[in-house]
């Protein structure tokens, strides 16, 4: 209702409060006043808010999920698809947890990027991928790069690499492409949702394995790539005093 109003001609006063970094402007539009702020929080404060986080997805969780989706993924011998649906959600849960990323920020990885840097980034001293990250972030209004690199070698044995390496061969090579690493059936930068199903049935699958991994309360429902692996790595980080 305020956007609308604002927008419309005659929507404010046209007085501008201006100073060297931000402009004020005066409205009258009636979900501004004080009277609606006041309604606002009353109304929260009675009818309160149920706030419901993403669970936290360990190492040892992590670790489990991606030795059955490389099980599924050997025994999907040519069959092409069903290894990159694999090599995908490997991919994307490993850059997302060791880079300690948002779900929406994952889809960003550039092909072309990662290429750029490929033999170097394993040829170097301390071996590992270089992670490149294209487009708009949060808080930023631009495109621009991110570059982070991980570790090859890593304290936990996390393969991220090997699922990488996996997921480039197919697109770069196979398939001749280098736009982003994450890409629909058109080509376009996938979104996080396209991989949360796949996700929640390799934890169903790891549930089936090693039930003791997961708390008696937790429902695979409560985990998500949005947040899930963000997490798990920050706990992690917090445990070893990082």
């Amino acid at each position: 209702y305020s956007h609308v109003h604002e927008a419309i001609v005659g929507g404010d006063e046209g007085t501008i409060f201006a100073s060297d970094h931000r402009k004020m402007y005066a409205t009258q539009a009636l979900t501004r006043s004080r009277w609606f702020t006041s309604f606002l929080l009353g109304a929260k404060k009675r009818m309160g808010v149920i706030r419901k986080q993403d669970e936290a997805l360990t190492i040892k969780l992590l670790l489990v999920l991606l030795e059955i989706a490389n099980e599924e993924w050997e025994a999907a011998e040519g069959q092409l698809e069903e290894r990159k649906r694999l090599e995908e959600i490997g991919s994307f849960v490993c850059i997302g947890f060791c880079a300690s990323l948002r779900g929406e920020e994952v889809p960003l990885v550039s092909i072309k990027g990662i290429n750029e840097f490929w033999d170097e980034s394993l040829n170097h001293s301390l071996p590992h991928i270089m992670v490149t990250l294209r487009g708009r972030f949060k808080g930023e209004d631009n495109m621009r790069w991110h570059m982070i690199p991980i570790a090859r070698h890593t304290r936990s044995n996390i393969p991220a690499v090997e699922w990488v390496g996996r997921l480039m061969h197919t697109r770069l090579i196979v398939e001749g492409d280098s736009g982003p690493l994450f890409a629909d059936e058109k080509g376009k930068r996938a979104t996080l949702a396209r991989y949360n199903d796949e996700f929640r049935r390799l934890l169903e699958r790891t549930r089936e394995r090693n039930p003791s991994l997961f708390s008696a309360n937790t429902k695979i429902e409560d985990f998500s790539l949005r947040r899930s692996l963000r997490r798990g790595m920050t706990t992690e980080a917090q445990n070893n005093n990082v």
